[in-house]
Order: C-alpha cells, then sequence, then structure tokens
C-alpha cells in the first residue's frame, strides 16, 4: 500500500515539474512572424521567403521604405 503512495507521489511530482517547466521555460529559438498574415516562422530566411512570395507589393515597399526611398 505505501508503494502505491509512493509511486502516486512520484507520479504528481513529476507532471508538476512538467507544468512549471512549460510555463517558465522561455522559447529556445527565436521566431519571426509576418506582419499581414501573422504565420510564425522559425528561421529568418523563411519568412523573408514567405512575404516575397504572399506578400509582394507590402514586401517591396518595406524594402523602399528600409533603404530610405520613401
Amino acid at each position: 500500500m505505501s508503494e502505491l503512495i509512493l509511486i502516486g507521489a512520484a507520479i504528481l511530482a513529476a507532471a508538476a515539474g512538467a507544468a512549471w517547466l512549460g510555463i517558465h521555460r522561455a522559447p529556445e529559438t527565436p521566431t519571426w512572424v509576418c506582419r499581414y498574415c501573422r504565420v510564425d516562422f522559425a528561421s529568418e530566411p523563411e519568412a523573408i521567403l514567405h512575404c516575397q512570395l504572399m506578400h509582394p507589393d507590402e514586401f517591396a515597399e518595406q524594402q523602399r521604405w528600409s533603404a530610405g526611398l520613401l
């Protein structure tokens, strides 16, 4: 009987530890979010390619603004 209590306590402690880590853990990799459709990407090149293909007019305007041409 006491073994079952110890096993239950160990399972409960492991679950509480996993929940705490899930709440307090910082993201391991930075993410990039498309400002137009809010899609989240794991890498900057992937996000840039998405914006070039899916939002060409907005991307071109952003590039001109970044270059100081607007």
